[in-house]
């Protein structure tokens, strides 16, 4: 065995030791352990949140999204609008060839839920954008894009899951779905004035895990939402933009093309980026992410007092055996370094068990979700986790770091004193 190795195991020994350090070597490790889970699941928490948001907000509003500020939320000119953008913006930059520019037909409906009529929206995408709920489809299959479709074939819909629990609708079921506009088509009903029914049929149920889009949204096929709003082939209620490139990381380019998009089509169109158009809840985990890090990071400071003050104690008590080992010739770069082996020690072990019991937490709340959320607060549904390994890679070298550099004062007491002194040291 290794010279230093040896005698920072026998340093570190509890056997004749008092309980005094016996404790807190015990307390030493557990603080340091509890300071590696501390830390570790905030920022796998705070990860999962940012990415769980920015993936629920990508595929309802892309990368950009394109309205209008006039009165209604209908879009003219959507086609010839699409076209400009390709033309006047997506040639200027290389990156974007796999652009994607989609249009969205989006309007307010009544659906029946048990003996109560419910407000929610009824939007209509592409199908590249159908396929994105792919993800997030619990039952069921999505909405097959059919713009040729016969008026006489009754269209599909995607639900959420609070619309079926409310509603004890399930795959295959019918709807009916009640409209405010003046649109006499052929295969929709007028009920009294201006209202129509149409009917559908249930293909999906999906579930984001966002609350306000959970709660309120229905999906179909933009062909069918056209005819039962009275939509014309240029008309929309959005404009929607996928970058599908990896330098939207950059928060820049985005807001830098809303801007330009924004100048290039004139009133009454706006555009604004994914950031923009959830302000609130990006800026909620932005604040989260300052503060929380390095507040549970003092945990792991004060772990590291801990270990300084366990080395310190086991070094004073066994000051005898040390001033022995000097005068036998052991040098006092040896002793030096097993107080460095010593304090890694403790480090190693805590950091072991802390990620340990960290990553079978999140592990679990990953794959069988055993803690909820009430996404009227939290915006989602369950406590999100995102595991990165760097976050993971800087929890253990922050932590041996510390417990290398809580060994100093030990040394300083070493080098400080004498051989002569420390053998008949009582």
């Amino acid at each position: 065995m290794n010279p230093t190795r040896y005698i920072a195991n026998k340093l570190s020994q509890e056997e004749g030791g008092s309980k005094t350090y016996k404790l807190s070597s015990r307390i030493s490790i557990i603080a340091i352990a509890l300071g590696v889970i501390a830390l570790s699941v905030s920022l796998s928490i705070l990860e999962g949140f940012d990415r769980k948001l920015h993936d629920i907000a990508y595929l309802f509003t892309g990368d950009i999204k394109v309205g209008s500020y006039a009165g209604g939320s209908r879009l003219t000119g959507t086609t010839e609008a699409v076209i400009r953008i390709k033309d006047s913006i997506f040639s200027r930059y290389p990156q974007l060839s796999e652009a994607e520019v989609c249009q969205s037909v989006q309007e307010g409906v009544l659906i029946r839920a048990g003996e109560h009529l419910d407000g929610y929206a009824l939007n209509g995408l592409e199908e590249t954008e159908l396929a994105g709920f792919g993800a997030f489809l619990q039952l069921g299959n999505l909405p097959k894009y059919e713009p040729g479709r016969s008026e006489n074939i009754i269209p599909r819909v995607l639900i959420p899951t609070t619309i079926a629990e409310k509603s004890g609708k399930s795959i295959g079921d019918t709807i009916l779905i009640y409209t405010a506009l003046d649109a006499p088509l052929t295969g929709i009903s007028l009920m009294g004035g201006n209202s129509i029914i149409a009917s559908a049929i249930i293909s999906g149920i999906y579930q984001t895990g966002m609350g306000k889009y959970d709660k309120n949204l229905i999906i179909t096929d933009i062909a069918w939402a056209r005819r039962l709003f009275y939509y014309k082939s240029d008309e929309a209620s959005s404009i929607v933009l996928r970058l599908n490139t990896e330098t939207t990381g950059s928060n820049s380019l985005p807001e830098a093309l809303s801007m330009k998009i924004s100048n290039m089509l004139g009133y009454p169109f706006w555009a604004k980026s994914t950031k923009d158009l959830h302000y609130q809840e990006f800026m909620w985990i932005e604040f989260q992410k300052q503060p929380i890090p390095t507040v549970l990071s003092m945990i792991i400071i004060v772990a590291a007092f801990t270990i300084m003050t366990t080395m310190l104690i086991n070094t004073v008590e066994k000051t005898r055996q040390i001033g022995i080992l000097r005068i036998l010739g052991l040098e006092k770069r040896s002793i030096i370094k097993a107080i460095f082996y010593q304090g890694l020690r403790y480090g190693l072990i805590g950091t072991a068990w802390g990620l340990g019991v960290s990553l079978s937490f999140l592990l679990i709340q990953k794959y069988f979700v055993l803690i909820k959320l009430d996404p009227n607060i939290y915006f989602i549904d369950r406590l999100p986790i995102e595991l990165v390994w760097w976050h993971f890679v800087m929890v253990i070298a922050t932590t041996l770091i510390l417990s290398l550099l809580a060994a100093l004062l030990p040394v300083l007491f070493t080098m400080k004193s004498s051989p002569i002194k420390a053998i008949t040291y009582r």
